[in-house]
């Protein structure tokens, strides 16, 4: 009889973990689409910033600028609209003595929380100051 007794406790055992088990994994899937989420919005806030860093070089490359410019997105308006959440881009021309630092930094909201990304890239400009 005590070895019954044993064997049911351990297969209750063994239920409550297995229960445990599964019902810890019932957040799996919903942390991984939240994760696909962020990560799509990076994607396209990093495809953003490339593309806003080419529209930047171009403009500087027209306008030689002399002092630190400014701007917002430079692209065009279709391709900032239409993603599935609001995007924020920012331009800066900064020169040197040899050609330009171009940055551009991306803002996005996810989850309820603010994110954002700046990449920059060095441009020499050939005759400068001449």
């Amino acid at each position: 009889m005590r070895r019954e007794q044993g064997f049911l406790m351990l297969e209750a055992a063994l239920l409550g973990v297995f229960l445990a088990l599964m019902a810890a994994m019932f957040i799996l899937p919903r942390q991984a689409a939240a994760l696909r989420t962020a990560s799509t919005a990076r994607q396209t806030a990093v495809h953003l910033a490339q593309q806003e860093l080419v529209e930047l070089e171009t403009s500087a490359r027209l306008s030689l600028p002399r002092e630190t410019v400014r701007t917002g997105w430079l692209g065009p308006a279709e391709d900032l609209a239409r993603h599935a959440r609001a995007y924020e881009v920012r331009g800066e021309i900064v020169p040197d003595a040899a050609g330009w630092q171009l940055q551009a930094s991306v803002f996005w909201e996810v989850r309820g929380e603010a994110a954002s990304l700046t990449l920059g890239k060095w441009v020499g400009a050939h005759g400068k100051g001449r």
